[in-house]
């Protein structure tokens, strides 16, 4: 999957994920008022094509990095600067 970044005005997140992950799936339950679908996506790497067997005591990993920005900085760092 690599990186994904998804963008919403001057708020961004960036999605990295290391090459095991060969999946992404972004969603949203619009239309379910109960689940407040105006305010959120979800990102789900998994996969899903070609799945992974893993033996008796071995084990499989995969990572994922999410950076929340705003205004093109991490959106620490952006909030640190609005409250000076």
């Amino acid at each position: 999957a690599g990186k994904v970044t998804i963008e919403d005005g001057d708020k961004s997140v960036v999605l990295r994920c290391s090459e095991e992950w060969s999946d992404l799936a972004i969603w949203n339950p619009y239309g379910e008022e109960k689940m407040g679908y105006k305010g959120f996506v979800c990102v789900e790497h998994g996969v899903i094509a070609t799945p992974v067997t893993v033996q008796p005591d071995d084990i499989w990993v995969a990572t994922v990095s999410i950076t929340p920005t705003r205004n093109g900085l991490p959106a620490w760092t952006a909030a640190q600067q609005e409250s000076k």
